[in-house]
């Protein structure tokens, strides 16, 4: 029966993934990072104010301040159309 080749540690610095072990600070460290990390809410974020008028709960569809702004605009367009 033929076995696979023996291997042997390469000679010189060894590789960066070679797992060495830790002291007891670093695990206790490590352990409360992953802690902290799984404590934080992955929830719904809040979203952001809407830029034109800054407040909550609206978008550019349903913003009155916007509508109106609009009509105006328009309103003066018409004007300087017919001046």
């Amino acid at each position: 029966m033929v076995n696979n080749p023996s291997t042997n540690d390469t000679p010189g610095r060894p590789k960066d993934k070679v797992e060495r072990k830790k002291s007891i600070v670093q695990q206790v460290w490590e352990k409360a990072i992953k802690k902290s990390k799984s404590k934080k809410k992955k929830g719904s974020k809040k979203p952001p104010p809407y830029s034109y008028c800054n407040e909550d709960g609206h978008s550019v569809q349903t913003c009155k301040y916007m509508q109106t702004t609009q009509e105006m605009l328009k309103a003066m367009k018409e004007m300087e159309l017919k001046l």
